[in-house]
């Protein structure tokens, strides 16, 4: 947990980006249409009929070119045919800029990260090991048509929180909150925010271990003024301390210190971390009183009471999710990863079904080229011969042994179609040196 802030204060440049390129608020429902020129355009109106021979119409020139109007709202699925609310636009607006946009759906090779020490415990913190990616390529053959199950429950965790939010918050709340995050003291804020963090938290680990070994806090030995100063921010980082919760909810970050704490006075915080106070203080001090403004606002308060438990709940959702996606992918294909792990299997034949023929693999085809001169031997029957012990796997090694060197000095590479019983023909590459062990899953 020791790295937590400094991660937590890198993301505060993602909301300063998002805060900068946002646009006018969406007023209406979003539809995404197909203009004549064959571009996407976003509108307050439902698609019109486009007729083949209608001229491409002139669009006005956009006054932030630079932004691009797909920044202005959410991109639609293109199977989608319900528009957007603005309200959901507001709410997933709000949450990018405050750090509380729960992760994504993640991609092949992520789940495929999570379930290779699931093959192999001693592999979770080796994926430099020769083996991991082998084993990651042939689990993500293998899960690849699964996971549109992944993404849909995501989704469905995605429309809950939206849900949830729609039904606590008023749109006018939400209208006030994006009004100030989309001003250049909103913008400031949320930088401020990120600073306040990493020091504000750090501060109170430091009080709290002094608390555990029941060692006095020295005294900083600070003017009124100095002290007064580091206690206004102090008060700025209680109030924000539900926002950080809800921000380690939903990036996932299980922190044991809490960043306000019973019996932890502000003064016991601002002894063990005054220089880093008194930093923030000179940085921001000319927009301190606006801050203050902003956190006692009830549009604020509000939000930052509600948001944790749904982002929450969103997180755990996408938790149990991927859990489940994992056990069940395991249950499916779990045996045959595990024999194919064991027999050091750098290439395996897996079709996908439930019923996949075991034995030897047939070797179709087989050369030794020169990737230079495009000068080949066929080494099919070397192969085949090699392959034809009756062994479920047949390990070949790429080289000049197999029938003589076709381009001499220079790097060649063995390519080769083989066969499962039953099943389509795969190809591999082999570059000259290496070995490939070829395997039809049993």
């Amino acid at each position: 947990m020791g790295a937590a802030p400094e991660k937590r204060s890198g993301l505060v440049l993602l909301a300063t980006a998002a805060a900068l390129m946002q646009c006018t608020i969406v007023r209406a429902d979003i539809y995404k249409c197909i203009g004549a020129d064959g571009t996407t355009i976003y509108s307050d109106k439902a698609c019109e009929p486009r007729p083949a021979e209608r001229a491409t119409p002139q669009s006005a020139a956009d006054p932030s070119p630079a932004l691009g109007a797909a920044r202005n709202v959410p991109v639609l699925p293109a199977e989608s045919a319900v528009p957007i609310s603005s309200f959901d636009a507001k709410i997933r607006e709000l949450l990018l800029l405050t750090q509380l946009s729960a992760r994504e759906s993640p991609g092949l090779a992520e789940v495929a990260h999570s379930l290779v020490p699931r093959v192999d415990p001693n592999l979770s913190a080796t994926p430099q090991d020769p083996r991991w990616a082998p084993l990651s390529r042939a689990i993500q053959a293998d899960i690849r048509a699964d996971m549109p199950q992944l993404g849909r429950a995501f989704a469905d965790a995605d429309q809950s929180l939206f849900r949830d939010l729609d039904s606590r918050m008023q749109e006018a709340d939400a209208d006030a909150l994006l009004g100030f995050f989309r001003s250049p003291t909103g913008v400031s804020y949320l930088q401020f925010l990120g600073d306040m963090r990493t020091v504000y938290v750090s501060a109170v680990r430091s009080v709290l271990g002094h608390v555990a070994q029941q060692t006095p806090i020295s005294q900083s030995g600070a003017s009124p003024g100095v002290t007064r100063a580091r206690l206004r921010l102090i008060a700025l980082g209680v109030a924000s301390a539900n926002l950080f919760r809800a921000q380690d909810a939903a990036h996932g970050v299980h922190d044991a210190a809490p960043y306000a704490d019973d019996g932890i006075r502000p003064e016991q915080i601002a002894a063990v971390t005054g220089p880093g106070l008194d930093a923030i203080s000179s940085r921001y001090e000319t927009a301190l009183h606006e801050f203050e403004s902003f956190n006692a606002s009830a549009a604020t308060q509000r939000f930052f009471a509600i948001v944790g438990r749904p982002v929450a709940a969103k997180t755990a959702a996408t938790e149990v999710a991927m859990r489940d996606f994992g056990n069940a992918e395991m249950e499916k294909y779990g045996t045959r990863w595990r024999v194919a792990y064991r027999r050091g299997i750098y290439y395996v034949a897996v079709v996908p079904g439930s019923e996949v023929a075991g034995g030897a693999p047939q070797i179709r085809q087989a050369n030794y080229v020169s990737p230079r001169t495009g000068r080949q031997l066929d080494v099919t029957h070397v192969l085949q011969a090699a392959c034809s012990s009756g062994n479920d796997a047949c390990r070949v090694a790429c080289g000049n042994q197999l029938a003589g060197d076709p381009d001499f000095g220079r790097v060649k590479y063995c390519q080769i179609t083989f066969q499962c019983s039953g099943h389509a023909a795969q190809n591999v590459v082999v570059a000259e040196g290496k070995t490939v062990t070829l395997a039809c899953a049993p």
